[in-house]
């Protein structure tokens, strides 16, 4: 007990008067420089970035949005919380998305649907490969192959697009050979 007037306020607090109420043992001392921190002058600098007014109201609503979700998937969050974060950034991802690269050719689009309704290869090329007749050999052969990759691949990503068997089947030789004749119904 440091004065007169002063009561123990419990058993710790009378074992130890230095030490407070807080049960964290004994208190440093003031004279002590280890337990002192260097006294602040003016402002902490802070690593935040300064935001205008929009941006900072931004930040404080998606920071209030992802409390609320933290909050409401609380058993999610506690079970598995990398998952809850993987489920979040991918949510994240799909609604504000970047698509990064080149931009699709709408040509490429046409084409594909030309390709799809029944069209060949040899009508599509001179109509959708830019100065396809002065091209040599060469680079003609090149400009195919990248074009029929990329109308190939469209029509990969769109599965209703891609054309129905029809009775004649190409084989990789180049050879046509007719399908087997179908059974007569009765």
């Amino acid at each position: 007990m440091s004065g007169p007037d002063s009561k123990p306020t419990s058993a710790a607090s009378a074992a130890f008067p230095q030490s407070g109420d807080f049960g964290k043992g004994v208190r440093m001392r003031e004279d002590d420089p280890v337990s002192q921190s260097p006294p602040l002058r003016g402002k902490r600098k802070s690593r935040a970035v300064q935001l205008g007014r929009p941006a900072r109201a931004l930040f404080e609503d998606a920071v209030k949005t992802a409390r609320e979700l933290k909050r409401r998937y609380r058993a999610f969050y506690d079970a598995d919380l990398n998952g809850f974060r993987t489920t979040v950034r991918k949510a994240h991802s799909r609604v504000f998305r970047l698509k990064p690269g080149p931009k699709p050719d709408a040509r490429i689009a046409t084409a594909a649907r030309e390709r799809a309704a029944g069209a060949t290869w040899a009508s599509l090329y001179p109509k959708y490969i830019d100065h396809y007749s002065g091209m040599p050999e060469f680079t003609c052969a090149l400009a195919e192959e990248g074009f029929r990759r990329k109308v190939n691949g469209y029509l990969q990503r769109r599965r209703r697009m891609r054309r129905q068997v029809t009775p004649t089947q190409q084989i990789p030789t180049g050879r046509r050979v007719p399908c087997p004749p179908r059974a007569a119904v009765e």
